[in-house]
């Protein structure tokens, strides 16, 4: 420490040099943080009996929108048997050209994947070409 006589100490900036330093707060542990927390903090204690309705709506509604979800994908595969049950028994044209889809199909069945990727890229690049 400084040892300064008379009025110097009064001199701004030499009082704080013979005041001791502020003490810090001291750290508080895991345990002092914890010990206050209880059931409430968590939302365990209070309001049960409402935590309780709010769960069983929770739960109805989950199940309506359960069952809703498997009505709808039900409906979805009554749907596609239905047009693939008509698909197989009609041989009706329905306005595209079945018979060029047919060939497709015919060579890609006979073509090997390399041919076929060769065959696609050739496509696409004769489509984008033209543009």
């Amino acid at each position: 420490m400084l040892m300064t006589i008379g009025a110097a100490k009064e001199l701004p900036g030499v009082r704080e040099l013979f005041q001791p330093p502020p003490k810090k707060a001291p750290k508080r542990s895991r345990a002092e943080i914890y010990k206050n927390i209880d059931e409430s903090y968590y939302g365990l204690r209070e309001g049960d009996r409402e935590q309780e309705a709010i769960l069983k709506l929770e739960e109805r509604e989950e199940r309506e929108m359960r069952d809703k979800a498997i009505r709808i994908y039900d409906e979805q595969v009554e749907k596609k048997q239905k047009v693939e049950s008509k698909d197989d028994g009609d041989d009706s044209s329905d306005g595209y050209d079945t018979e060029k889809s047919e060939e497709k199909k015919e060579a890609e069945k006979e073509e090997t994947p390399e041919e076929l990727l060769e065959r696609r890229k050739r496509e696409l690049l004769a489509k984008y070409a033209q543009d």
